[in-house]
């Protein structure tokens, strides 16, 4: 979990399937923009005007690998952007898991 600036990330793999998802825990208003790129339906890109604590932005797009970037403003002013990967898979060996990865600045 990353939670860092008001952004909180978390992943979890129900079943097998990676679910990479970002909220508002600030408690003030905010928006939210991520792009990324998975191995099976490529591009995507989405965001919110209005992000919330419940909004539970989709940064994997039902995909089990890819990468991707995200960019988060509060009203203050104060902003986290964040640099990440996922996987679900084989990773030479040591087993079948969901994996995430990358880097966050705020």
């Amino acid at each position: 979990m990353l939670d860092l600036g008001g952004l909180s990330i978390t992943l979890s793999c129900a079943g097998g399937n990676v679910a990479l998802r970002a909220n508002n825990n600030s408690g003030e208003g905010a928006q939210f923009r991520w792009d990324g790129n998975g191995n099976t339906n490529g591009a995507f890109n989405n965001g919110f005007a209005n992000f919330t604590a419940t909004s539970n932005a989709d940064l994997n797009n039902a995909e089990n690998l890819g990468s991707g970037t995200a960019h988060y403003i509060r009203a203050n002013g104060g902003v986290v952007t964040a640099s990440y990967g996922w996987r679900n898979d084989n990773l030479q060996g040591v087993g079948v898991a969901c994996r995430v990865f990358g880097e966050a600045i705020g």
